[in-house]
């Protein structure tokens, strides 16, 4: 089924797929350096032919971008497509998607913080995944949510570890430890 489609049509999907399984329109657009209307058309012929996706909402971004939210048909349909963007490609769609969703949130990327986490770091973005991976370990801790705080704040700590060493490094190191140590005396008690 995806051989058959234009393209174009592949290109999106592909850009798509790299976003997750629930997409926003001016995500794909920035990813494939096109214009979200150009990108929409493409999704709404789609999804009226019940292809791949289909439609969701009309969403406004925190700073005031209206976008389309579609979602993939079945989670099958997105890691099929994902599977075949090649890896130089999905580097730079991660990258683009990342920047595009961190201007749009602006001061509340927080909120997004593990979305945008993913996306730095598949986009090889190491500074940004780790200060989006300790944003996100710290909201975790704020939720009592320790173990998903743990995954998220360790994860940091071994990205760290890819990055040169710097004083702001160690300064970056010694903050996910900071906030480490709390979560794991929660779940494995004082002594860890």
């Amino acid at each position: 089924q995806v051989e058959r489609l234009s393209p174009d049509e592949r290109f999106i999907l592909e850009a798509a797929s790299v976003v997750g399984v629930e997409f926003a329109t001016l995500a794909v657009a920035d990813a494939v350096g096109k214009e979200e209307l150009w990108v929409e058309e493409y999704c709404e012929r789609l999804a009226r032919r019940g292809q791949f996706i289909r439609p969701l909402t009309l969403t406004a971004w925190p700073d005031g971008s209206l976008t389309m939210r579609y979602q993939f048909s079945h989670a099958l349909y997105q890691n099929v497509v994902y599977d075949r963007v090649g890896a130089a490609r999905r580097v730079r769609f991660h990258q683009r998607i990342g920047e595009r969703e961190e201007r749009a949130y602006g001061e509340r990327a927080s909120e997004r913080a593990v979305e945008l986490a993913r996306h730095f770091e598949l986009g090889r973005d190491g500074q940004r995944a780790v200060r989006y991976l300790q944003q996100a370990g710290e909201l975790a801790l704020h939720r009592c949510a320790n173990q998903e705080a743990i995954g998220h704040l360790t994860k940091g700590l071994v990205l760290l570890q890819s990055l040169p060493e710097t004083p702001d490094r160690a300064q970056q190191e010694l903050f996910l430890h900071a906030a480490l140590g709390p979560a794991v005396m929660a779940v494995k008690g004082y002594a860890s």
